[in-house]
């Protein structure tokens, strides 16, 4: 059995170097290859864009609110 060690660990090297051109060839060279198709950009009205920044607008001061507030400290001995 240790006659073959040496044929069956040139037999793995291959099989790994021949697994590794395929997955390169399959994943890099194939995926640059082709061109990347950019989707539609979506289309919104003038309305629906005044909703959104007013959304934002509402979002964004109760952000700022929350700096104002003043929290507990949970980690102190309580008296």
């Amino acid at each position: 059995m240790g006659e073959q060690v040496f044929l069956f660990f040139a037999i793995m090297i291959f099989f790994a170097i021949a697994a590794a051109a395929v997955f390169s060839f399959k994943y890099v060279i194939l995926e640059q290859q082709q061109q990347p198709s950019l989707p539609e950009l979506p289309f919104f009205e003038r309305q629906t864009l005044q909703e959104i920044v007013e959304n934002w607008q509402v979002r964004q001061e109760i952000f700022d609110k929350a700096d104002d507030k003043i929290y507990p400290n949970l980690f102190s001995p309580k008296k």
